[in-house]
């Protein structure tokens, strides 16, 4: 909700109209490691942050203690001195993280000139629960730590809460990603923001068959991150027996510990993290869209501006320009009332030497192609804030900026975006057509595919072994399953793995009457990569040419854009056994140009994955062939559709990367072959384990690195092999 305390008095003078901060930022896991994953995070963060009170008379204060633990968790009481002062030179000892003194009046000049020195005491706040008044001067000036009295519990609450957020930074109230050049394609600057448009698409669209078993998850996952918080505890157990799908804007936008949960894993652009809020975001999505269609139907206006007062850093304003783009990372709340924005930045900032005061000013089209977004106020818990909401991914475009010295604030005009109008909209388009295919809705293998594309190669084989297990589902759905085991084991350089699960595929295939071809074909590329790998190259070949002859049977007529696709990836693989075998280097290259014409005909673009994949593999041919110049040509070619599609630190581009590098060395320019070498090599650590075939290339290509630079030599060795390009095998449209 847009007045949530969150987006109130992070930065500012003034409260948040009365309410209670409670800025957690918990982190997560699904079934093991998505929700340890959120859980740890924010578990470490909020190790940094220790809050101690000392007070003869804290147990007479049980309300107080609650609204102090809905801020921090980690709280510690004492009424002694004694206990208080060893507990805290313990933690002194233990944590490199702050620690916080709230100190009954009465003790304070007792036992202040004891501690105050101590390295990670951060604050020492003094309170007077009954309202005595104290002169307490002479402590105010031992340190700068000591603040002065507050003898009111609310006061106590909301300092402690401005505190804690001042450890934040600042771009968490409205996290969004920044694109410069508007000349420039935005996948070419930045491509996570296509997979994080992807995340967000592939959970809206998952299917609620196993609904009930998303929600206990999400409820078990509250009440892990919230196990020592009674007040949210109990909001927990309600929810868990009143939610439903049509209810999701109204617990997003109640006092409750889920909204903050949310955008916390949205901020972490960790897509398994995002995976234990599925339920809620696909719910919110479908309401928004909802909400979205009827208002379209009023007679009002079509443009919606909306308005959202905050702070930014003086630096990041100065990173606006007029036509910057933005993508929203988070859930983006903003109100119909201009007067209800300027009151959070009404007083100005706290810090004026880092911050300043932001009124931002947003037009969106309700008519747009974009991310959902509404007015909620008919199903807002606040209906007053008038909220207009915009799901994440929503793409924004800088319009203007000017200082308004009367607010004493900067107003940032923004415009909503078309996705049709964006020049990364075909790449995008492409994308959710092979992992989405033609369905609306999308299952947990979805979402496994969507990882393994990403190369996230551990959390996707995790999903795809549990779906494995899920009871009653199709043969055909096994087989996707199974498939998606065994391309994961081969993209992780787990080959007889693969190749295991890949002949328990075709061994199903070929029970079943009567056979299905397409899933023959594609059972068979899928055995010629692993056996090329296996470096069975004869194999490899047979059932590469096998897989082509069932496509060759199809009749033009018949040939769908996923026939074409289906052929693309035989002809592919077939290049590479030849290839691989060192012979027939000519056949490698006919099928990779035959590859490359059924790659198109099956809707690829010159910018998909698959046709970079090609390239790729053309480049492998002209190395062998020892054409250092050609190869590079075409590394180069593909090294760019890469990443304009896929994550900076993808593997795929590691594997460019290090071919590159290959050919500059064989080519004996060695600062290029510096260059690519290693930035191969960090791809891969920042991707791979150890253990993986292509990190393990890596490493020596580094020693070579060294023997290079240090006698100047060109001189490949001997065993130095141009990576494979199977090490990512692609969906099968």
């Amino acid at each position: 909700m847009y007045l949530r305390p969150e987006h109130s008095s992070k930065f500012y003078k003034v409260k948040s109209h009365g309410q209670n901060t409670m800025p957690f930022k918990p982190l997560l896991t699904w079934t093991g490691q998505t929700a340890s994953f959120y859980y740890d995070s924010i578990t470490q963060k909020q190790m940094t942050y220790k809050l101690v009170w000392l007070d003869p008379n804290v147990s007479q204060q049980s309300g107080l203690e609650a609204q102090l633990r809905e801020i921090i968790q980690l709280m510690e009481v004492y009424e002694t001195v004694e206990e208080c002062e060893t507990a805290i030179r313990k933690l002194q000892s233990s944590t490199d993280g702050s620690i916080v003194l709230i100190i009954a009046i009465s003790m304070a000049h007792f036992f202040i000139p004891f501690v105050h020195a101590m390295p990670n005491l951060r604050k020492i706040f003094i309170y007077s629960s009954d309202g005595t008044d104290r002169d307490v001067e002479d402590l105010l000036k031992v340190s700068e730590k000591v603040k002065p009295i507050i003898d009111n519990a609310e006061e106590l609450v909301q300092a402690i809460s401005d505190d804690w957020e001042e450890l934040e930074k600042p771009d968490e109230v409205f996290s969004y990603t920044v694109f410069g050049d508007p000349d420039r394609t935005l996948s070419h600057q930045n491509p996570n923001i296509i997979w994080s448009r992807l995340i967000i698409q592939c959970l809206s669209r998952l299917s609620d068959q196993s609904r009930k078993q998303d929600l206990k998850e999400l409820v078990d996952l509250m009440r892990r991150v919230y196990r020592t918080n009674a007040v949210q505890q109990e909001k927990i157990d309600e929810f868990q027996q009143t939610y439903s799908a049509a209810d999701a804007l109204k617990w997003y936008t109640k006092d409750f510990c889920l909204y903050r949960m949310l955008n916390k894993a949205l901020r972490s652009g960790h897509a398994d993290s995002l995976f234990a809020f599925r339920i809620f975001i696909k719910d919110l999505y479908v309401q928004l869209q909802i909400l979205l269609d009827d208002q379209r139907q009023n007679k009002g206006s079509r443009v919606l501006r909306t308005f959202r007062g905050q702070a930014m850093s003086k630096n990041e304003i100065m990173h606006f320009q007029e036509q910057e783009i933005l993508s929203v990372n988070t859930f983006f709340s903003t109100t119909l009332d201009r007067q209800q924005a300027l009151g959070f930045i009404f007083g100005g900032v706290a810090d004026t030497h880092r911050f300043r005061s932001v009124l931002l000013e947003i037009d969106a089209d309700k008519f747009v192609d974009s991310s959902p977004f509404a007015d909620i106020s008919a199903v807002s818990q606040m209906p007053h804030e008038q909220e207009v909401l915009f799901m994440p991914g929503t793409i924004l475009r800088v319009t203007s900026l000017q200082c308004d010295a009367a607010l004493d604030a900067h107003i940032i005009g923004l415009k909503l975006c078309s996705d049709t109008a964006l020049e990364f909209s075909n790449t995008l388009k492409s994308l959710q057509r092979d992992l989405f295919k033609s369905t609306t809705e999308t299952n947990r293998s979805t979402f496994a595919e969507l990882l393994l594309q990403l190369g996230e190669y551990d959390k996707a084989e995790k999903i795809f072994l549990e779906t494995l297990n899920e009871p009653t589902f199709s043969r055909v759905e096994h087989i996707k399953r199974l498939s998606g085991v065994a391309r994961t084991a081969l993209a992780k350089g787990n080959f007889d793995e693969a190749a295991r699960h890949s002949e328990r595929i075709l061994d199903i295939i070929l029970e079943q009457v009567p056979v299905d071809y397409t899933d023959l074909a594609a059972a068979c590329t899928d055995l010629c990569q692993v056996y090329r790998e296996q470096e069975k190259y004869e194999l490899a070949i047979e059932f590469g040419k096998y897989a082509v002859d069932i496509g060759r049977t199809v009749p033009l007529k018949h040939r769908t854009a996923k026939a074409f696709s289906l052929m693309s990836d035989t002809h592919d693989a077939l290049g590479c056994a030849y290839l691989a075998s060192n012979e027939h280097f000519d056949l490698a290259l006919f099928h990779y140009h035959l590859a490359l014409i059924c790659a198109k005909q099956g809707g690829h673009t010159t910018a998909s994955v698959s046709v970079g994949i090609i390239y790729q593999n053309i480049a492998g041919v002209h190395f062998r062939n020892k054409d250092y110049r050609e190869a590079r040509k075409w590394l180069n070619e593909s090294l760019g559709i890469f990443r304009q599609t896929l994550p900076l630190t993808h593997p795929r581009i590691g594997d460019i990367c290090y071919n590159l590098a290959l050919a500059y060395l064989f080519s004996r320019k060695s600062n290029k072959f510096a260059t690519y070498a290693t930035e191969a090599y960090t791809i891969y650590e920042n991707s791979l384990p150890s253990t993986h075939p292509s990190r393990i290339r890596a490493t020596e290509l580094m020693k070579i690195l060294k023997d290079v630079i240090g006698r100047n030599t060109g001189v490949a060795p001997e065993g130095v092999l141009l990576v494979s390009s199977t090490f990512l095998p692609r969906r099968r449209n």
